[in-house]
C-alpha cells in the first residue's frame, strides 16, 4: 500500500525524549555542546512524553508539512507479531475514532491532497512515520487543528474494524506480490541478529497468519505518547500550534512500554563468503565488505569525526583513479549501527579478481606507511569544504523534516550557524596525513572481526573463490614492493564562437503585410494574420528565464502519404536534420548555437510537421533567421545520405538487436501493440530493396518543402519574455517574405478505424502468479474543448471508481490507475486505458468489477458533489500549470489544443466551458463513448478467461512485431556501434554492464542527437535495472529540478503523458530521444530524479555571474545546490564552455558563461547526491562528465566517497578502433560512426 523503506533506518531509537538516550559514539565527550536545531525552531515534550517540533517555514508557500514519527517498527515485533508493525501502518488509513471508514482519506483528499503524493506512510525496521502535506497556511486554524486530530487519532484512535482489517489483508499481500529486496547479498550485509528475519514489509506467511487481536495487541503495546514525535513544519503560527498540540495530545495516556530493546547490527567473527552463479554473460563482480561502527553527528567534534570518513574515502577513490586501479570505494550506513566500508572490483576471471584485491591492498599499505601527499590531501579538503556551507533558506519543509526524523530517531544534527560552521572547518583544514592514516588503519582493523565477501561468479565452479583465496591475495598486496605516487591535476582548454553573418539580418517591417490582429484579454494572447496566410499567436509571460519558445507546425506528416510514397518520404525529418542550413558550415553553426543558447528541431510525426525553436530573447531576429533559412535552404549532406541508404540495403533482412530485444521485453511489445491498435503507428509494407535503392535526396528536399514552405497552412506560437508589438514586427519582417502557394498540398481528417470488437492479446510474464493488464477502452469522438474537458472529467471519475472499488472495496489491487490519451486532429481518437497489477487468480474477478463500474456510469449520474470538486482542480491545475511565468508550459499548451482540433476562442471561455458540463452529460458521454461490452484487454500474465488462448496469442505476437520490427529496423533508425574500455581495447555489451553495475553512480555522457546513443541508454537502464531492481534510481540533465513534481505525477499515474508534456518543458527531441527510458522508469517504479538547474537561473549567472543567485528569493533557491556554488575560473579554458549545447555567450564576459556551466554541473551534482539511496544512473551530455569533470567534483563535494564510472559517446571515422584523441575522457565508450542518422 504504502512506500516503506527498505534497506535504510539509520538506527533503532535515538532517545525517549528523556527516558532513554542512546549514543552510538563512544569517543563522544559527554561535556560537549550539541548542535543546535534550526534557528525559530520550537521543540517541547508535554508531561505524557509525547515530543513535538515545530518550525516556520515559507518554502513552498501555502503549504505545510505534518508528521507522526513513532519511534519503532519491525524490530520490535515478537515471532507472533512479525509484519504487524505494516501492517498497522496500512490500518491507520482505514478508520478511526473521529474518521469512521474512509473518512480521513475523504477529508485530506476534499483539501485537494492526492493518496500516496500528499498522504504517505513508511515503516522500518526501527520507525513508522505518517507523512501528510496540506495546502494551508497559518490563517487555516480549522485545518490544521483537524490535521492535527488525525495525527492524535493515529496515536490513540484507530478502529481496527474487523471487515477492513480482512480486507486489507488483500491489499497488502499484493504489495508484497511485486516487492523484490533487489540485493541477492542482502542476507550476507544484514548479518545473523535481530533484524534478519523482520523484513519491515512482514512476509506473506505473516500478513496471512496475523489477526485483529495481534495487530491491537501491538498497538496498545507501542503506540504510547512516549513514543512518539509530532512534527509541524511549513506555514504556520508556531504558537498557536504549540497550544493546540498540547490541548489535543495531553489527554492520551502515558502507558508503561515494556520491553524496548535497541538492536546492534552484528556478525559472526571471521570471513562470511557468499557466492552466486550468474547465467548472464556479464563479468563477475567481486565486493569486500567491512562493517563497523557509524557515528551520530551532533556535535562540532562528532560531525568532524563523520566528514574525516568522507574525506579519507574521497582521498582513496582519488588515489585510486590516478593509479589506474579497477577497485572502487565506498563507506556509507548500512543499518543500525554500522557502516560498511566497500571495495568493489570485476573481472573476467578468478586470477584477475584476485589480483585486484592485491592491488588495492599494495595502494592502502602505501598509504598506511606513506600517506597522502600534500598536494592531494589539500586538493581533497579543499573540495569538501567547499561542500560544507550553513544554508538554510533554501530548504523545503518536506527536507527539514527528513532532516528532525534523523534527529528524533538517531540523534544527528546539521549545523545551522555560521560559527559552529567555522568550528568545524578549522578542523576541517587542520587534518593531516597522519590522522587519515590512523583512520584507515582503524577501519581495515575491523576486518578481523567480520569480513563480508560477496562474489557473483558468471564463469562456473572452476572460478569459485575460497575465503583463503581472499586472504593470500590481500597478504600478497600487502607484501609487494610500494611504488611512489605523484599527484597531476587535470588541464581543459576552450573557445569562442563568432556569430555567422546571416543570422544577423534584420528584414523592415510592412504593416501592410498584417490583415488581422485579434487581443484575447483573458489569456494575454495576441493573435496575428499575414497576407501569405501565416498566423502568429503571441503570448508574452514573466518567466524570469529571459528565453524566447517557437513553435511552427502544421498539417502533413508521413501519415498522410500513399504506401507507394511512404518508403520514398517516411525518412525526410532524419534526413534533413544531419545538416544545418547551407549559408553556414555545419560546425561552425552547431558551436554557435550551442555558444548562444540557441536550439531549433525538426520534426515530421505521422500527421503534423513541427520546426521548434529556443533561444534568449535577445537573439529573436537570430532565432527567426535560422529557422527561415531551414525551411527554405537547408543544408543537403549527398555524401552523407548515400553512405546512409548504401548501410541500409546491406542491412536488409538481417535480425537486429531491436528485434531481439522486442521478442524479450513483454511490457514494450504490449506498448507496440496498444500504439498499433490506437492509431499512433502506421502501419505499412515492409521495406524492399527497390525502394532504398529508390530515395533520392532532391525528392526528399522537395516533399520538405512542400510542408514547411506554405505559409498558409502554418502557424506560429511563440511565448517567452518580450514585448508583443516587438516580437510581432521582427515574425512579420522575417517571415511575410514566405510566399503565398496557391496549390499546396491538401490533407483530410478521416477518424482513425479502431477495433470494431473486443480484442484480447497476451504477453509472457516471469511472475506466475502475478497479471498486469491494460483494459482499454476507445473510440471517435469530435474535437472540441468541451468535449476534450468532459473526456478528462470521465477519466478522473474512473479513476475514482476503480480506487474505490477494485482497491478500497475489494482489496485486490495494490495501484489502479486510469488514463486518457486522445488525439483529436485528425484521428479524431481517444481511449481511457485502466491498468494495474493482480494475482492471476483474481483476473476473471477484475473483468466483472471493471464492467460493473463501466454500466453504473453509464446508468446513473456521478454527484454534483463529486463532479463539482472535479472541476475546482481543474481550474486550479490550469491556475497553476498556465501562470504568468510559464512560457514553455504556453507554447506546449497553444499548440497542443490546436492539433486536438479546439479552438482558442473556446480556451478564453476556458472557466464557462467546464462549468457548462452537467451531471446529465457525463452519463451520456459514458453510454454513448465506452461500452463495457467492447474493449482491447492487452496483459502481461496469465488471465482465468483467455488463458487457452494464450500460446495462439504469443505466436502471432512475435510473428507480427518480427514483421513489424523487420520494416523498423530497415528505415535505418539504428548504426553500428563498437564498445570500449579506458584503454582502447574492445569490449561486449554485457561486459560493459558488468562494470556499470558496480559504482554508485554511473554517467551516461551522450551526443544529444544521436540514435544509437538513445538506444543504449535505454538499453544500459533495462540492464541495470534487473541487476539493482528497486536500488536504482535515474536522473538526466534533460528535466529541470523545478518540474520534479510534475515528472513525479507523471511517474505516480497522477497525470497523464499530455498534462505532462504540457507541463515540464520537455526538450524537442524529448518524444524521440528520451520517453523511452523515462517512460521504462515509469513501467517499473523507478525514481527518475529532475537534476538539471531550471535555465533562467543559468542564463541569469552567464549575465550577471554565480554571485547573483545569493539574491533570489527563498523559493528559487529550492532548486539550486548550496549557495555559494564553489568555482575556480582559469582563463586558458573558457572556450571549452562555448562548446556546450545549452550555453549563451554572456555579452563577452567569458568567466560569467564558465559560472552558467558550473551551477547546472553544481546542480545536477547536488541533486543526484541529494536523492540518491543506493545504485543511480544519470543522463547527460558528454561535457558534464567528461575527463572526470564537469557533475563528477561537485558530486564528490556533496557525497565524498561515492564510487563512479563514466560512459563517453563519440563520433569517429571508424569505429574499428578508439581514436587517440578520444582517450582519457571516460572509463567507457560507445563509438558510433559519424555518418549516424540524428534524431535532430
Amino acid at each position: 500500500m504504502l512506500q516503506q523503506i527498505k534497506t535504510k533506518a539509520i538506527l533503532v531509537l535515538a532517545f525517549l525524549l528523556g527516558v532513554i538516550s542512546v549514543d552510538m559514539l563512544a569517543q563522544q565527550s559527554v561535556s560537549e555542546k550539541k548542535i543546535g536545531l534550526p534557528p525559530n525552531t520550537v521543540e517541547g515534550v508535554l508531561p505524557n512524553g509525547l515530543h513535538y517540533l515545530i518550525l516556520p517555514n515559507g518554502t513552498p508557500a501555502h503549504t505545510t508539512e505534518f508528521r507522526l514519527v513513532m519511534r519503532l517498527g519491525s524490530a520490535q515485533e515478537t515471532d507472533k507479531q512479525k509484519g504487524a508493525a505494516h501492517f498497522l501502518e496500512h490500518m491507520s488509513f482505514a478508520g478511526s475514532k473521529h474518521f469512521p471508514g474512509r473518512g480521513m482519506v475523504d477529508y485530506l483528499e476534499s483539501l485537494g491532497m492526492k493518496f500516496g503524493r500528499d498522504i504517505n506512510a513508511v515503516t522500518g525496521y526501527d520507525r513508522t512515520i505518517f507523512m501528510l502535506t496540506v495546502p494551508m497556511d497559518k490563517t487555516d486554524s480549522a485545518v490544521s487543528d483537524k490535521v492535527l486530530l488525525i495525527l492524535k487519532d493515529w496515536l490513540d484512535g484507530l478502529s481496527f474494524e474487523e471487515e477492513r482489517t480482512k480486507k486489507e489483508r488483500g491489499v497488502i499481500l499484493e504489495e508484497l506480490r511485486g516487492y523484490d529486496i533487489g540485493d541477492d547479498f542482502y542476507s550476507l550485509k544484514i548479518g545473523q541478529n535481530r533484524f534478519t528475519d523482520r523484513m519491515p514489509l512482514g512476509s506473506s506467511e505473516d500478513i496471512r497468519s496475523i489477526d485483529r487481536k495481534t495487530l491491537i495487541e501491538f498497538y496498545q503495546q507501542w503506540y504510547s505518547p512516549q513514543m512518539a514525535t509530532v512534527v509541524v513544519v511549513g506555514d504556520v503560527d508556531p504558537v498557536s500550534i504549540e497550544k493546540k498540540i498540547k490541548e489535543m495530545f495531553a489527554s492520551i495516556p502515558r502507558k508503561k512500554v515494556k520491553g524496548y530493546r535497541v538492536y546492534p547490527l552484528t556478525y559472526e567473527k571471521g570471513i562470511a563468503l557468499h557466492e552466486i552463479g550468474d547465467d548472464l554473460k556479464r563479468s563477475s563482480e567481486l565486493e569486500l565488505i567491512i562493517p563497523h561502527p557509524c557515528v551520530v553527528g551532533n556535535t562540532v567534534g562528532t560531525i568532524y569525526r563523520k566528514e574525516l570518513g568522507s574525506l579519507l574515502v574521497r582521498a582513496i577513490t582519488n588515489r585510486l583513479q590516478a593509479r589506474q586501479i579497477r577497485s572502487n570505494v565506498s563507506d556509507a550506513w548500512f543499518l543500525s549501527d554500522k557502516n560498511h566500508f566497500v571495495f568493489t572490483f570485476s573481472g573476467t576471471d578468478k586470477s584477475g579478481l584476485l589480483q585486484q584485491v592485491s592491488d588495492l591492498s599494495n595502494e592502502l599499505e602505501c598509504i598506511l606507511k606513506n600517506g597522502f601527499t600534500p598536494e592531494e590531501l589539500d586538493d581533497a579538503i579543499k573540495e569538501l569544504s567547499r561542500t560544507l556551507k550553513v544554508d538554510c533558506s533554501a530548504q523545503l519543509s518536506g527536507k527539514w523534516c527528513d532532516d528532525f526524523v534523523d534527529y528524533v530517531i538517531s540523534g544527528d544534527r546539521y549545523i545551522q550557524s555560521e560559527k559552529e560552521m567555522r568550528q568545524l572547518l578549522e578542523k576541517i583544514r587542520s587534518t593531516d596525513s597522519a590522522t587519515l592514516q590512523k583512520l584507515l588503519q582503524e577501519w581495515l582493523s575491523y576486518k578481523e572481526q567480520a569480513l563480508l565477501v560477496a562474489y557473483r561468479n558468471n564463469t562456473g565452479k572452476q572460478n569459485s573463490i575460497q575465503k583463503e583465496d581472499i586472504l593470500r591475495a590481500w597478504e600478497k598486496g600487502i607484501r609487494s614492493p610500494l611504488k611512489e605516487f605523484v599527484y597531476v591535476p587535470k588541464e581543459v582548454k576552450e573557445e569562442t564562437i563568432t556569430a555567422p553573418v546571416c543570422l544577423t539580418k534584420s528584414h523592415m517591417f510592412d504593416a501592410s503585410d498584417i490583415v488581422s490582429e485579434k487581443k484575447y484579454p483573458e489569456m494575454n494572447l495576441t493573435e496575428v494574420f499575414l497576407k501569405n496566410g501565416l498566423r502568429f499567436l503571441l503570448r508574452p509571460t514573466d518567466d524570469e528565464n529571459q528565453s524566447l519558445f517557437v513553435t511552427a507546425f502544421g498539417r502533413g506528416g508521413v501519415g498522410d502519404l500513399s504506401d507507394e510514397d511512404y518508403p520514398l518520404y517516411e525518412g525526410t525529418g532524419g534526413y534533413m536534420e544531419m545538416g544545418g542550413i547551407a549559408c553556414v558550415p555545419y560546425d561552425t553553426l552547431s558551436s554557435y548555437m550551442q555558444q548562444e543558447e540557441i536550439s531549433m528541431n525538426l520534426a515530421i510525426s505521422n500527421f503534423w510537421h513541427d520546426i521548434m525553436g529556443m533561444a534568449p530573447a535577445d537573439k529573436a531576429q537570430e532565432l527567426f533567421n535560422l529557422m527561415y533559412e531551414k525551411i527554405y535552404r537547408p543544408e543537403l549532406c549527398y555524401k552523407d545520405f548515400d553512405e546512409i541508404r548504401q548501410d541500409e540495403i546491406e542491412r536488409l533482412g538481417k535480425e537486429t538487436v531491436l528485434e531481439q530485444m522486442m521478442k524479450r521485453a513483454s511490457d514494450r511489445a504490449l506498448t507496440n501493440r496498444l500504439d498499433s491498435l490506437m492509431g499512433n503507428i502506421v502501419s505499412r509494407p515492409a521495406l524492399t530493396k527497390k525502394d532504398l535503392e529508390s530515395l533520392n535526396l532532391d525528392k526528399i528536399a522537395a516533399y520538405y518543402r512542400s510542408l514547411y514552405a506554405n505559409p498558409s497552412q502554418t502557424v506560429f506560437v511563440v511565448t517567452g519574455k518580450f514585448d508583443t508589438d516587438s516580437i510581432k514586427k521582427l515574425l512579420t519582417g522575417t517571415f511575410a517574405r514566405m510566399e503565398k502557394v496557391e496549390t499546396g498540398l491538401s490533407f483530410s481528417d478521416k477518424p482513425f478505424k479502431l477495433p470494431g470488437k473486443t480484442y484480447v492479446e497476451a504477453f509472457p510474464n516471469e511472475n506466475d502468479t502475478q497479471t498486469i493488464f491494460d483494459y482499454v477502452f476507445c473510440g471517435n469522438y469530435q474535437p472540441s474543448l468541451r468535449n476534450s474537458l468532459t473526456l478528462k472529467l470521465m477519466r478522473d471519475i474512473l479513476q475514482n471508481r476503480v480506487l474505490s472499488i477494485l482497491r478500497e472495496r475489494e482489496n485486490i489491487v495494490y495501484s489502479p490507475y486510469a488514463s486518457l490519451f486522445y488525439n483529436g486532429l485528425p484521428q479524431q481518437v481517444f481511449y481511457f486505458d485502466l491498468s494495474a497489477s493482480v494475482d492471476w487468480g483474481n483476473t476473471k474477478k477484475v473483468e466483472g468489477l471493471i464492467k460493473e463500474i463501466i454500466h453504473e456510469l453509464r446508468t446513473h449520474k456521478v454527484s454534483e458533489e463529486e463532479l463539482d470538486a472535479m472541476k475546482k482542480s481543474f481550474l486550479l491545475t490550469k491556475q497553476k500549470v498556465l501562470s504568468n511565468e510559464a512560457s514553455a508550459e504556453w507554447r506546449t499548451n497553444l499548440v497542443n489544443l490546436l492539433k486536438n482540433g479546439e479552438t482558442i476562442d473556446d480556451f478564453e471561455q476556458y472557466e464557462k466551458c467546464l462549468s457548462s458540463i452537467s451531471t446529465t452529460d457525463i452519463r451520456k458521454a459514458f453510454k454513448e463513448l465506452v461500452n463495457p461490452d467492447k474493449f482491447v484487454l492487452l496483459y502481461i500474465g496469465k488471465h482465468q478467461k483467455y488463458n487457452e488462448l494464450f500460446s495462439k496469442k504469443v505466436c502471432v505476437l512475435l510473428l507480427l512485431c518480427l514483421v513489424g520490427v523487420t520494416a523498423f529496423a530497415q528505415k535505418g533508425y539504428k548504426k553500428a556501434y563498437t564498445l570500449f574500455d579506458a584503454n582502447g581495447k574492445e569490449i561486449g555489451y554485457d561486459e560493459l554492464v558488468a562494470a556499470l553495475a558496480q559504482p554508485d553512480v554511473v554517467f551516461i555522457g551522450e551526443i544529444h542527437n544521436c540514435c544509437i546513443t538513445h538506444w543504449l541508454e535505454y538499453e544500459l537502464a533495462r540492464s541495470l535495472y534487473a541487476i539493482h531492481k528497486d536500488k536504482l534510481m535515474m536522473g538526466a540533465e534533460m528535466l529541470e529540478a523545478d518540474n520534479q513534481l510534475i515528472l513525479d505525477e507523471y511517474m505516480n499515474r497522477q497525470i497523464s503523458y499530455d498534462r505532462f508534456e504540457a507541463e515540464a518543458r520537455l526538450w524537442d527531441n524529448y518524444s524521440t530521444d528520451y520517453a523511452p527510458f523515462v517512460f521504462f522508469a515509469k513501467e517499473n517504479r523507478i525514481p527518475f530524479i529532475a537534476t538539471n538547474v531550471p535555465r533562467r537561473y543559468a542564463n541569469v549567472v552567464k549575465d550577471r555571474g554565480l554571485q547573483y543567485l545569493d539574491s533570489l528569493s527563498d523559493e528559487a533557491k529550492r532548486y539550486l545546490p548550496p549557495l555559494p556554488v564553489s568555482f575556480t575560473y582559469k582563463e586558458e579554458e573558457q572556450g571549452a564552455f562555448a562548446l556546450m549545447h545549452m550555453m549563451g555567450k554572456s555579452k563577452g564576459n567569458a568567466e560569467y558563461l564558465a559560472q552558467a556551466q558550473a551551477i547546472k554541473d553544481a546542480t545536477m551534482g547536488w541533486f543526484i547526491a541529494r536523492n540518491m539511496k543506493s545504485k543511480f544512473l544519470h543522463f547527460n551530455g558528454n561535457y558534464h562528465s567528461d575527463f572526470q569533470g564537469g557533475i563528477i567534483p561537485y558530486l564528490l563535494q556533496y557525497r565524498p566517497g561515492t564510487t563512479i564510472k563514466t560512459v563517453c559517446s563519440v563520433r569517429q571515422e571508424s569505429i574499428g578502433q578508439l581514436d587517440e584523441e578520444n582517450k582519457g575522457r571516460a572509463d567507457f565508450y560507445i563509438c558510433v560512426p559519424e555518418d549516424m542518422t540524428s534524431t535532430y
